[in-house]
């Protein structure tokens, strides 16, 4: 499947629950990923290596129960597809923004919290 990806890195934040206009609950992570970039999207980190955020959202719940006990800083993989959604704006023109969502998660390292 061409839309599938595989990502690995640092919880940036704890995960978050948000929900939908229409109830449903998710739960969303942002993971500090290392990564060869274009020179205009390069981000440094306090060591000098290349960095990118990458967010995932989970809708599964085996996902979101193991999520739910990560925290900032814990090194996490995560598997999914690419979904692109269209948002109009209130201008009448509008957007299709790439989204991330996780099917599969593993706790890789736990950061000593505390």
């Amino acid at each position: 499947m061409i839309d599938q990806f595989t990502a690995a890195g640092l919880l940036h934040r704890d995960p978050e629950f948000r929900t939908m206009k229409n109830g449903s609950r998710f739960l969303s992570a942002v993971l500090v990923c290392s990564r060869q970039l274009s020179a205009d999207r390069q981000r440094k980190t306090g060591n000098g290596s290349q960095a990118e955020l990458v967010e995932i959202t989970f809708f599964d719940q085996p996902s979101m129960d193991l999520l739910q006990q990560c925290r900032k800083g814990d090194f996490i993989s995560a598997t999914g597809y690419m979904r692109s959604v269209y948002h109009q704006r209130p201008d009448g023109s509008g957007y299709y923004f790439t989204s991330l969502i996780g099917t599969g998660l593993l706790r890789l390292e736990e950061k000593r919290h505390g």
